[in-house]
């Protein structure tokens, strides 16, 4: 397998001669791993004694369809040099396509250097084996991303991974299948094992190298002098045991970077000679704070005179002990301190145990001491607090803790005890002490639930990135009020306790803290704490037992009657319990004493109640009422909303059958009346607007002047469209007797002189508008509908068709036969009483839709059939137009032609205006699309096409309807820089500009990215600019404006040359290489999706694709790809950029101040990247608040 994959590695890299046919076959058939063709001395391209790869032409006749096939690869012992990868992404072994090599270095005994990404990203598989080699230098990325590799052996005479500098590095980065790096000399047994010549490592060398599972031990080398940043940067590396010796205040260490040990484990522990040695690291080298949390040295505790001895790990949990004859540790966690010696008395509040200075030992405690010979004596230390969680100041026995409401205060939280605890002693006097707390509302994964923001004086809150605006108080409970209070899991209630000690009247000080419960990613930065333990707990609120009602929306029109003998539609309520009621246990007494038991009663039925009262109070007087104090009117004379009311709840009693009392929450419904042309005649019942169905056309009589509806018998009826509202009469014994059914057949309500608008008047130019001119005095209108004339007058609905008989009007009565009629239908128009203005009333029957409705003539009246619609009704206005069959005038009137265009927006965001919008011929119509926080425009489609994701569209020169509909995402969270690791190399800080756009004044979003434009762009980002330059290339003279960038970032490692020492600064650069370089600036993430149809993981920018996607830097296209071929625009890269730095424009302020921002031409103010330009053009001073920027001024 080992020698497989070396093969298939420098074969891909280095075809460039061809061989002669004969040894096409050489060494095996290559189909499978067990036989791999090996390729011959001919077949191989050496300059020299430079090893530069396989014969191409070879290769093509080998495997001329370029399946997968196994190689091996023998190097020859001429060989001095393995040679460098020419451009991006490519190695000495790209040619070999699908298959897999094995790389032999057994006779490559001359060999001494393995140049820059030689094999980066090459299929080698197995076990890279270079102990025969004089190997002193394995250049930068030589093997990054292969895969493949399960072991490496490394020869005695290497001298340098990556750069001698430590700048660079990245030899095994990403090498996930990794089982073991060793030395020629090591044992089989061991994992891992640098050779003694080793004298440096470069940055990144074993980031995210060894396969899952592992728990990979290091040791480096005495003699090691140089470690670069993130060399050893991957969660399997458990411990570091650093041999070189260092010197205290003198640096040992000033080759080893401040961040050379981070690993991402945060169970890390690194592991100095001695105190000196610690001490040189961590001053001299300025570790992070990670780093300092795993450093530690051993040192010798002394345990009093008992002459017991322990070896253990300073900084760290005194259960770490030493592996027999290793330099690594394991924790015994049944580790116990010795049986203390020579105690001295009791004293109250103290306990007597090991003291390493002024710190308590304790048997799962950490080891803190800046002693050199450190002696542990007997001796006091005060007791931390008892902590119990509590309910109503009641100890309870965990933290799931219930507490049941009723009409008393309640409260939930912790009891803290101590023997000098000052309540308990009451004096002041001597010593005692006292508590404070800090309360945390953790809700949806957040330290910010919504109590943090309703009671900021007892709930403490965080804006993020470790900043915790702590609230102490002396609450040791807080009040549970309501189930609002409730918190279960996943959320829950944590606090903090801080204990203080007063001694002799002095300064309290802190001796008690008890930990938070915040993630803190690998660090422990609760640096006040000093104790593990976190106080999390969760409440169940209990409600009392309550009933609700709520009484139902129901619309009418003014009169009627009903069961209550009034005007009103008969209340209808929905009845539910709380989760610890049935229904059918409820008893409620009324007037007299009489009982009612819910147990006909189903969960969430709609039902009448008998027991209770309703009433009708108009909306806006409802709103000035206090609660239980109701001005019923009696009649429903006034057009306009009314809450239906419960009258008598204060004379009732409601139980359970056991006699617990039940609560009742009652939740007033809205009845709106529609008006109808006479209502004081209504109410009187002295005029007729209506006339009850008949299920035959016998029964059809317009004589009055009142329209009759026709519906067959076994029609089902809906009032307002809805099964579960009942269709009802006025028999209270058996409500739904006897309901009556009438078609309402009413003039058209006028708008007054004031409000200049004329409904009959504007419904005739609508119906012209769109093609159904009337002729003016040959036509009527009326509004019809069906309505329940026992139950108010509420609008039903029916599941069948209604034939209509129009009685002829008086003008055309006598000689109807000379005349043709036609029905118009204003559909989806209804009363709409509170409509104020011409201009609301103009736009609803502007929106409405005009339909043209068959009719006949017959002796009563004009006859035509509408459809049954049962959750909407099948009723509006309607005009009755009719023309002399003499060829008299047919009426006219030409009108404005419109068109429609529907606009609608996808959850995520809104379309402005929405809806069916109409538009006059010819004209234009321009829509604003806005995506909601948390929210981006992902694509808007026009009549079904996507035109991108634009901020706005007009249509122009509109001749025919049209669609627009604007989709939205949800914007993945962007990483925070300072965990992504950006912000320790670019300014995430400070929002300055870093583009600019041309001399022409343009900005060219849509222009591709160049190499030099990017590398100038990451230069102005820098935190530190000075950098050794150790870098140039022939194509970047050095008056360039890009110069000083490329070759900056080019010695940073972060770009690379193109090969022949180039960097070829004006070629456009494509998505994937930008990402690549975008991700140079942050930790790689190990595991995760890329998310995009069109990115596998065998690509070689798959890891830096997945990472930019897992931090919300990138977001791909609507259709889920990527495109990573494609050139970056500069409209893209602003997005990314702003993503990586955590920026987004504050979009109120750039609305606000256009004028004084720094614009452009070609980025108009609808263009989807708008406000990412804006955000990268012009340097601006900001807050944040909820994670959103607020712009406070320009700079």
């Amino acid at each position: 397998m080992k020698k497989r994959l070396t093969a298939i590695l420098l074969t891909l890299a280095l075809v460039l001669s061809l061989g002669p046919v004969s040894v096409w076959a050489a060494g095996g058939s290559g189909l499978s791993p067990d036989d791999p063709m090996a390729v011959p001395e001919e077949g191989m391209v050496i300059d020299g004694t430079a090893y530069r790869g396989v014969s191409s032409d070879w290769l093509s006749r080998v495997n001329p369809s370029g399946d997968e096939m196994y190689f091996s690869i023998k190097i020859p012992s001429s060989v001095t040099t393995i040679g460098s990868g020419g451009t991006v992404g490519t190695n000495v072994f790209s040619n070999l396509g699908k298959s897999k090599v094995v790389i032999d270095f057994s006779e490559a005994t001359s060999l001494t250097t393995i140049e820059s990404q030689a094999a980066m990203g090459a299929p080698i598989i197995g076990v890279l084996d270079l102990s025969k080699t004089k190997v002193q230098t394995i250049e930068k990325s030589a093997f990054s991303r292969c895969t493949g590799l399960t072991g490496v052996i490394l020869p005695d005479t290497l001298e340098v991974l990556g750069a001698a500098d430590g700048s660079s590095g990245s030899v095994f980065n990403g090498c996930s299948g990794l089982e073991f790096v060793r030395t020629a000399n090591s044992e089989e047994s061991t994992v891992f094992e640098l050779p003694d010549s080793l004298k440096a490592i470069g940055k990144q060398t074993f980031k995210d190298a060894f396969s899952a599972g592992m728990d990979v031990k290091v040791v480096i080398p005495e003699s090691v002098e140089t470690i670069g940043s993130e060399s050893f940067y991957s969660g399997r590396i458990s411990q570091i045991v650093v041999k070189r010796q260092g010197d205290g205040w003198s640096s040992n260490y000033s080759g080893y970077n401040g961040k050379a040990f981070h690993t991402g484990n945060s169970n890390l522990l690194i592991i100095f000679n001695d105190g000196e040695s610690y001490l040189d690291y961590k001053v001299n080298c300025n570790p992070t704070g990670t780093s300092r949390n795993a450093m530690t040295h051993p040192l010798t505790i002394r345990f009093g005179d008992t002459g017991i001895q322990q070896e253990k790990l300073n900084y760290q949990s005194i259960q770490y002990t030493r592996i027999e004859g290793t330099d690594f540790w394991e924790k015994d966690t049944a580790y116990t301190l010795p049986t203390l010696d020579n105690t001295p008395d009791e004293k109250l509040g103290y306990d007597i145990q090991w003291m390493l200075g002024s710190s308590a030992l304790t048997n799962t405690g950490k080891v803190d001491t800046n002693q050199t010979n450190p002696q542990a004596k007997v001796s006091y230390s005060l007791q931390n607090p008892t902590v119990q969680f509590s309910v109503d100041g009641v100890a309870q026995a965990n933290g799931n803790l219930t507490v049941e409401l009723d009409d008393q205060e309640h409260t939930a939280g912790v009891l803290v005890s101590h023997p000098l605890l000052l309540e308990e002693q009451g004096s002041t006097e001597d010593e005692y002490v006292y508590f404070q707390y800090c309360w945390w509302d953790e809700y949806d994964q957040t330290p910010n639930g919504p109590r943090s923001i309703a009671e900021p004086d007892i709930f403490s809150n965080s804006e993020g990135s470790g900043i915790l605006n702590r609230v102490k108080t002396k609450r040791s409970e807080i009040p549970i009020e309501s189930k609002d209070h409730e918190r279960i899991s996943p959320n829950q209630y944590m606090v903090e306790i801080y204990g203080y000690i007063v001694r002799n009247g002095g300064e309290p000080k802190l001796f008690y803290k008890s930990h938070y419960n915040f993630i803190d990613f690998g660090s422990d930065n609760d640096y006040e704490a000093t104790v593990t333990n976190s106080y999390v707990f969760q409440v169940t609120v209990i409600e009392p037992k309550t009933i609700t009602i709520e009484s139902q929306d129901i619309t009418a029109y003014t009169g009627g009657d009903s069961i209550n003998d009034d005007s009103f539609p008969t209340a209808r309520y929905k009845v539910t319990g709380a989760e610890n009621v049935t229904l059918g246990e409820i008893v409620v007494t009324g007037k007299a004493g009489v009982e009612y038991v819910l147990s006909d009663i189903e969960e969430g039925e709609i039902v009448l109640l008998p027991w209770l009262e309703e009433g009708f109070v108009p909306k806006a007087e409802a709103n000035a009422l206090s609660d239980n104090e109701y001005d019923t009117v009696e009649d429903d004379g006034q057009a306009g909303k009314y809450e239906i009311v419960a009258t008598n709840l204060n004379e009732l009693t409601v139980k359970t059958k056991d006699g617990d009392p039940v609560d009742i929450d009652f939740y007033p419904g809205t009845l709106t009346v529609r008006s109808v042309s006479d209502p004081d005649k209504v109410l009187d019942n002295t005029v007729d607007i209506a006339q009850p169905v008949v299920h035959s056309e016998d029964g059809v009589d317009t004589d009055d002047g009142i329209a009759v509806a026709v519906i067959p018998d076994g029609a089902h009826f809906y009032t307002n469209g809805q099964e579960d509202l009942g269709v009802l009469g006025t028999d209270t014994t058996d409500p739904d007797a006897n309901p009556q059914i009438a078609l309402l057949f009413d003039n058209i309500l006028e708008r007054d002189a004031a409000a200049q608008a004329d409904t009959q008047a504007l419904l005739a130019e609508r119906a012209a508008e769109t093609g159904h001119a009337l002729t003016e005095n040959q036509y009527e209108f009326k509004y019809l509908d069906l309505i329940n004339e026992h139950d108010g007058n509420a609008w039903v609905s029916t599941d069948r068709d209604i034939t209509i008989f129009w009685p002829y009007p008086e003008a055309v009565k006598s000689s109807y036969n000379d005349y043709t009629f036609s029905v118009l239908h204003f559909e989806g128009l209804h009363r709409e009483y509170q409509i104020d203005t011409a201009e609301d009333m103009e736009k609803l029957i502007d929106d409405s839709n005009v339909v043209s409705i068959s009719a006949a003539k017959t002796d009563k009246g004009v006859k035509f059939t509408l459809s049954g619609d049962t959750a909407n009704g099948s009723f509006s206005p309607f005009a009755l137009a009719w023309t002399k069959e003499s060829g008299g005038s047919s009426g006219g009137g030409g009108g404005t032609t419109r068109y429609t265009i529907t606009a609608s927006a996808e959850d995520g965001g809104s379309i402005s205006p929405s809806g069916s919008v109409r538009v006059a011929r010819g004209s234009d119509k321009t829509f604003t699309i806005r995506a909601d926080i948390g929210y981006e425009i992902a694509d808007v489609l026009v009549d079904g096409e996507s035109v991108g994701a634009v901020r706005s569209y007009t249509f122009e020169n509109v001749r025919e309807k049209h669609t627009i509909q604007a989709q939205f995402r949800a914007v993945k969270p962007v990483a925070d820089p300072d965990h992504t690791g950006v912000s320790n190399w670019l300014n995430a800080e400070d929002h300055m500009a870093y583009l600019t756009g041309y001399p022409d004044g343009t900005f060219g979003p849509n222009r591709s990215m160049t190499r030099a434009e990017v590398a100038q762009m990451f230069y102005a980002l820098l935190l530190d600019q000075d950098v050794k330059l150790t870098v140039s290339f022939s194509d970047v003279p050095t008056e360039a404006w890009y110069a000083k960038a490329v070759n900056t970032l080019a010695s940073l490692g972060m770009v690379d040359g193109v090969g022949g020492g180039r960097f070829d600064p004006d070629r456009a650069i494509t998505r994937a290489e930008f990402t690549t370089i975008a991700m140079g600036f942050a930790h790689r993430v190990s595991e995760g999706e890329a998310g995009f149809s069109d990115v596998s993981e065998s690509d070689w920018f798959y890891p830096y694709v997945m990472s930019a996607s897992q931090y919300g830097w990138i977001g791909g296209y609507s259709d889920g790809t990527f495109r990573p071929n494609n050139t970056i625009t500069r409209s893209e890269v602003t997005t990314i950029v702003n993503n990586m730095l955590a920026r987004a424009a504050d979009k109120d302020y750039v609305d606000a101040h256009a004028d004084s921002l720094r614009q452009f031409p070609d980025v108009a103010e609808g263009y989807w990247g708008y406000y990412q330009i804006m955000e990268a053009v012009n340097s601006h001073n900001y807050t944040k608040s909820d994670g959103m920027e607020d712009w406070t001024r320009l700079k």
